[in-house]
């Protein structure tokens, strides 16, 4: 008896349910809607029930409408299908493809693409070739491409800078299209995340202050990248960074000398660094280079952002890097720098 009316009960509201679904038009809205831009890892434990599925994908931002999320996932009977796993999310990606992802084998058969701080569209090329995502070639034009950088928004001569460095996941027979934007997708997200952590406001006074543009403040985030090891650090070489172009000086940072097609695996040396037909070395050219030398990460944006304030750091304008090469030692005058370097 309990069972049957359990049933009836059970269909009525499955009832109810479809009808929302069908008929809701805000719930079509919601349904073709992104719940977030950025890429997200959801875990299924094993044995999870779907209301802590819910949880999980609250937890992530995913889940947007809990009411409605649920109610398709019973209509599809996708509740019935999650299975355990790790699963990547693309930001992007509506309700109904998070049920699809959801209701697969998670990271099984996907191509993991790791870029770490720091490397350079040409590194980015070489890994995205071996593991076999893109011909070497083919990435490079496109990241080259007039259309590319058009429909990115980006001005300069490639998407050098934009690629950010993050591991992304990315099913066989992805388009190199399809890889670039999520890269270029994730830079944006951060890029934006990192404003409001600086307050837009003191970012303004900044960009007014230096008369930089957005464009030099991630070319400025590549360089402190390629310099700075540890993240205390990188405030404090893009305070020297702004001092150094507010006093009319050249940058003379070392990693701005390696950077090009045929050098990017080469390490900096005088021969490089004076190189009069060099377009990047910031001992040749005044100001900073025509783009970003490397992928700057979330430290080195929010650096360039927020350079140090710090009293006594406020007027640094070298530094040279310690026995071991992880920190430095700044100087606010050539005098301290030149008794600095033997250290």
């Amino acid at each position: 008896m309990w069972k049957k009316i359990s049933w009836v009960v059970g269909g009525f509201v499955g009832t109810i349910l479809l009808f929302v679904v069908a008929s809701g038009a805000h719930f079509h809205h919601w349904s073709n809607s992104a719940a977030t831009d950025i890429d997200r890892v959801v875990t299924v434990e094993r044995g999870a029930g779907f209301d802590a599925v819910l949880d999980e994908l609250a937890d992530q931002q995913l889940l947007g409408n809990r009411m409605y999320f649920l109610a398709l996932a019973r209509v599809s009977r996708a509740d019935r299908k999650v299975r355990a796993g790790e699963y990547v999310i693309p930001g992007g990606t509506t309700p109904p493809g998070v049920l699809e992802i959801l209701t697969s084998r998670g990271r099984e058969g996907r191509i993991v693409l790791t870029v770490p701080e720091g490397f350079t569209m040409f590194h980015v090329a070489d890994r995205v070739h071996k593991l076999g995502l893109a011909e070497r070639d083919v990435f490079m034009a496109h990241l080259e491409s007039a259309e590319a950088r058009a429909v990115h928004n980006v001005r300069g001569e490639s998407l050098e800078g934009y690629l950010f460095p993050d591991t992304y996941f990315f099913a066989p027979g992805v388009t190199v299209e399809e890889v670039v934007a999520r890269m270029v997708r994730r830079h944006d997200v951060v890029w934006k995340e990192s404003v409001a952590k600086a307050g837009e406001d003191e970012v303004a006074a900044l960009i007014k202050k230096h008369g930089l543009s957005r464009r030099q403040l991630v070319i400025m985030a590549s360089i402190v990248e390629r310099e700075a090891v540890v993240d205390s650090e990188r405030p404090v070489i893009a305070r020297v960074l702004l001092n150094r172009l507010e006093k009319g000086m050249r940058l003379q940072v070392d990693p701005t000398c390696t950077y090009g097609p045929d050098i990017y695996k080469r390490k900096a040396s005088p021969k490089l660094c004076k190189d009069a037909t060099s377009r990047y070395s910031t001992y040749v050219i005044d100001a900073l280079p025509p783009g970003p030398i490397a992928n700057p990460g979330r430290a080195s944006l929010e650096a360039v952002l927020m350079p140090t304030t710090e009293p006594e750091k406020l007027d640094y304008l070298y530094f040279v890097a310690k026995r071991g090469g992880r920190t430095h030692t700044f100087s606010n005058t050539y005098e301290e720098h030149v008794k600095a370097i033997p250290r």
